[in-house]
């Protein structure tokens, strides 16, 4: 447990925006005004913390979810659910 890494928090809204189903890189860089690569890599981190999954691939996108498990867990920046948060 100790050895997880807090979210940033551009990484939290990133994780509320996939919620939201704002789902693929281009649409959040457009939300954040950055580059795709710096959202690839937010969301990379994301999936690696099992908070966010890809659901569809079709060549041009990739489509992502985030899962049942960020719900679960506490905000990493306010200590609530999400849900609440």
């Amino acid at each position: 447990m100790g050895s997880e890494k807090k979210l940033t928090p551009r990484e939290f809204q990133t994780l509320l925006m996939v919620a939201n189903g704002i789902n693929t890189t281009t649409e959040l860089a457009k939300g954040f005004r950055v580059s795709r690569p710096t959202v690839a890599g937010w969301l990379k981190r994301l999936k690696q913390s099992g908070l966010v999954d890809v659901v569809l691939r079709d060549g041009k996108y990739t489509y992502y979810c985030a899962t049942g498990r960020a719900f679960k867990q506490p905000c990493p920046t306010c200590g609530k659910p999400l849900e609440e948060a």
